[in-house]
Protein backbone atom coordinates (compact mmCIF):
# COMPACT_ATOMS: atom_id res chain seq x y z
CA UNK A 1 0.00 0.00 0.00
CA UNK A 2 1.37 2.93 -1.32
CA UNK A 3 2.13 6.58 1.52
CA UNK A 4 -0.51 8.92 0.07
CA UNK A 5 -3.13 6.21 0.09
CA UNK A 6 -2.49 5.14 3.53
CA UNK A 7 -2.55 9.43 4.09
CA UNK A 8 -5.41 9.19 2.47
CA UNK A 9 -7.29 6.68 4.29
CA UNK A 10 -6.00 8.27 7.38
CA UNK A 11 -7.55 10.94 6.86
CA UNK A 12 -11.00 9.89 5.75
CA UNK A 13 -11.10 7.44 8.87
CA UNK A 14 -10.62 10.89 11.26
CA UNK A 15 -12.74 12.93 8.92
CA UNK A 16 -15.82 10.14 9.54
CA UNK A 17 -14.80 10.50 13.40
CA UNK A 18 -14.77 13.74 13.85
CA UNK A 19 -18.92 13.88 12.01
CA UNK A 20 -19.81 11.04 13.74
CA UNK A 21 -18.62 12.84 17.28
CA UNK A 22 -20.51 16.16 15.89
CA UNK A 23 -23.82 14.47 15.33
CA UNK A 24 -24.17 12.37 18.53
CA UNK A 25 -23.77 16.02 20.68
CA UNK A 26 -26.80 16.88 18.42
CA UNK A 27 -27.67 20.74 18.15
CA UNK A 28 -27.10 22.99 20.87
CA UNK A 29 -29.20 23.66 24.25
CA UNK A 30 -31.25 27.30 23.58
CA UNK A 31 -30.55 29.03 26.76
CA UNK A 32 -32.46 31.97 25.53
CA UNK A 33 -35.17 33.50 28.09
CA UNK A 34 -36.00 35.17 31.44
CA UNK A 35 -34.43 33.53 34.38
CA UNK A 36 -34.86 33.80 38.19
CA UNK A 37 -33.08 32.84 41.04
CA UNK A 38 -34.47 30.09 43.08
CA UNK A 39 -32.63 30.37 46.55
CA UNK A 40 -34.50 27.32 47.81
CA UNK A 41 -33.02 24.95 44.81
CA UNK A 42 -29.84 26.85 44.80
CA UNK A 43 -26.67 26.01 46.90
CA UNK A 44 -26.61 27.52 50.63
CA UNK A 45 -23.72 30.13 50.23
CA UNK A 46 -22.81 32.97 52.24
CA UNK A 47 -21.88 34.21 48.64
CA UNK A 48 -25.25 33.52 47.33
CA UNK A 49 -27.12 36.93 45.46
CA UNK A 50 -30.42 37.86 47.79
CA UNK A 51 -31.68 37.64 44.19
CA UNK A 52 -30.66 37.42 40.72
CA UNK A 53 -32.35 38.01 36.95
CA UNK A 54 -30.38 36.89 34.26
CA UNK A 55 -31.90 38.13 30.66
CA UNK A 56 -30.01 35.53 27.60
CA UNK A 57 -30.28 36.01 24.17
CA UNK A 58 -28.61 33.01 21.96
CA UNK A 59 -28.18 33.83 18.47
CA UNK A 60 -26.21 31.22 16.12
CA UNK A 61 -22.84 31.10 18.04
CA UNK A 62 -23.54 34.43 19.80
CA UNK A 63 -24.92 34.84 23.36
CA UNK A 64 -26.00 38.52 25.00
CA UNK A 65 -26.56 38.18 28.57
CA UNK A 66 -27.83 41.02 30.96
CA UNK A 67 -27.59 39.91 34.48
CA UNK A 68 -29.16 42.06 37.31
CA UNK A 69 -27.60 40.48 40.86
CA UNK A 70 -28.43 42.18 44.60
CA UNK A 71 -25.70 40.99 46.90
CA UNK A 72 -24.04 42.40 50.01
CA UNK A 73 -21.82 44.32 48.47
CA UNK A 74 -25.00 46.26 46.51
CA UNK A 75 -26.09 45.89 43.29
CA UNK A 76 -23.91 44.22 40.52
CA UNK A 77 -25.29 44.32 36.17
CA UNK A 78 -23.10 42.89 34.35
CA UNK A 79 -23.55 42.66 30.20
CA UNK A 80 -21.67 40.14 27.96
CA UNK A 81 -21.69 39.07 24.39
CA UNK A 82 -19.76 35.98 24.13
CA UNK A 83 -18.78 34.51 20.93
CA UNK A 84 -19.01 30.64 21.17
CA UNK A 85 -15.44 30.23 19.80
CA UNK A 86 -13.15 30.92 21.73
CA UNK A 87 -11.61 34.55 21.29
CA UNK A 88 -11.71 36.91 23.59
CA UNK A 89 -14.97 39.45 23.58
CA UNK A 90 -14.58 42.46 26.01
CA UNK A 91 -17.29 43.00 28.47
CA UNK A 92 -18.37 45.90 31.30
CA UNK A 93 -20.09 45.04 34.56
CA UNK A 94 -20.88 47.61 37.11
CA UNK A 95 -20.16 46.98 40.41
CA UNK A 96 -21.68 49.00 43.53
CA UNK A 97 -21.79 51.98 40.94
CA UNK A 98 -18.27 51.37 39.52
CA UNK A 99 -17.53 50.13 36.00
CA UNK A 100 -15.32 47.26 35.67
CA UNK A 101 -14.16 46.10 32.07
CA UNK A 102 -13.77 42.24 31.65
CA UNK A 103 -12.35 39.98 28.60
CA UNK A 104 -14.53 36.98 28.08
CA UNK A 105 -14.15 33.90 26.13
CA UNK A 106 -16.94 31.05 25.71
CA UNK A 107 -17.30 27.97 24.19
CA UNK A 108 -19.35 24.32 24.34
CA UNK A 109 -18.55 21.40 26.09
CA UNK A 110 -21.09 18.91 25.09
CA UNK A 111 -24.36 20.57 26.19
CA UNK A 112 -22.82 23.26 28.65
CA UNK A 113 -22.32 26.80 28.45
CA UNK A 114 -18.88 27.35 29.59
CA UNK A 115 -17.46 30.82 29.94
CA UNK A 116 -14.57 32.19 31.64
CA UNK A 117 -14.10 36.28 32.28
CA UNK A 118 -11.52 37.88 34.43
CA UNK A 119 -10.63 41.95 35.05
CA UNK A 120 -9.50 43.87 38.00
CA UNK A 121 -11.97 45.91 40.47
CA UNK A 122 -9.54 48.64 42.38
CA UNK A 123 -6.61 46.95 42.12
CA UNK A 124 -7.98 43.32 42.56
CA UNK A 125 -7.43 40.86 40.28
CA UNK A 126 -10.40 38.22 39.57
CA UNK A 127 -11.38 36.28 37.36
CA UNK A 128 -14.88 33.77 37.11
CA UNK A 129 -15.54 30.59 35.48
CA UNK A 130 -19.20 29.66 34.92
CA UNK A 131 -20.94 26.53 33.95
CA UNK A 132 -24.37 26.81 32.31
CA UNK A 133 -26.80 23.87 31.42
CA UNK A 134 -30.65 23.12 31.07
CA UNK A 135 -32.76 20.75 33.03
CA UNK A 136 -34.50 18.26 30.47
CA UNK A 137 -37.71 20.34 30.30
CA UNK A 138 -35.91 23.25 29.74
CA UNK A 139 -37.75 24.84 32.85
CA UNK A 140 -34.77 25.16 34.87
CA UNK A 141 -30.93 26.81 34.02
CA UNK A 142 -28.46 25.67 36.68
CA UNK A 143 -25.28 27.36 36.72
CA UNK A 144 -21.97 26.18 38.56
CA UNK A 145 -20.04 29.00 39.06
CA UNK A 146 -16.05 29.47 40.48
CA UNK A 147 -15.10 33.09 41.19
CA UNK A 148 -11.63 33.45 41.86
CA UNK A 149 -10.66 36.48 43.86
CA UNK A 150 -7.45 37.33 46.50
CA UNK A 151 -6.04 34.06 45.84
CA UNK A 152 -9.35 32.22 47.15
CA UNK A 153 -12.05 29.93 45.10
CA UNK A 154 -15.39 30.56 45.62
CA UNK A 155 -17.63 27.51 44.40
CA UNK A 156 -21.50 28.85 43.76
CA UNK A 157 -24.12 26.62 42.26
CA UNK A 158 -27.38 28.46 41.31
CA UNK A 159 -30.51 27.31 40.01
CA UNK A 160 -32.69 29.49 38.47
CA UNK A 161 -36.80 29.29 36.91
CA UNK A 162 -37.46 30.36 33.04
CA UNK A 163 -39.72 33.13 33.86
CA UNK A 164 -42.39 32.49 31.67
Amino acid sequence: MSHSFRTLSSALVLSAAIALSAAAQGPRPDLSGTWVLDPIRSAASQFLPASAIYTIVQHGDTVTMDRQTSTTVGNVSVHTVEGVDGKVWKNTATVAGQTVEMSTTAGWSHDTLVDHSSGSLQGTEFSEDNRLSLSADKSTMTMLRTLHVGGQDVPLTMVFSKKP
